[in-house]
């Protein structure tokens, strides 16, 4: 939450915004919260993804949830007025497995999202999809 804060300051986010391998590691992090919230899991660290025989605990779900809330108002923020990173977000297919995790979330019988999730998925999808005028067509 101490980077979410951060990135909301323009020389903070400008800089975060820029350094790559920071944004790969966002990349990685939102990947494998989606990934869990979706019932898969990774094996000692790999980020070889395999199909979970289990359903996530409450505790292990909260986790994932609220770490997943984390990082997508980090990505929000860091797009912000950004289009190439809208379309970074976009091309490595976030948008489409938040979209497909939504649909998942309200067919399914696991019950609410947490408020932090419910606020950070929708913000995420507007600023990158109705924040680049490229990408409104596609969607």
């Amino acid at each position: 939450t101490e980077l979410v804060r951060a990135s909301l300051k323009p020389e903070e986010r400008a800089e975060l915004a820029e350094d790559e391998d920071f944004l790969r590691r966002l990349e990685d992090l939102l990947e494998l919260h989606l990934a869990a919230l979706a019932g898969f899991k990774s094996e000692g660290g790999s980020t070889k993804l395999e199909l979970k025989s289990e359903i996530l605990t409450p505790e292990e779900l909260s986790a994932h949830e609220a770490a997943g809330a984390a990082c997508l108002k980090l990505a929000r923020n860091l797009a912000a007025g950004k289009p190439e990173l809208q379309g970074r977000w976009w091309r490595r297919g976030l948008v489409e497995r938040l979209a497909v995790q939504a649909r998942a979330d309200l067919a399914g019988p696991r019950g609410e999202r947490s408020a932090a999730w419910c606020e950070a998925v929708p913000s995420f999808m507007a600023n990158v999809v109705a924040g680049n005028q490229e990408l409104r067509p596609e969607a």
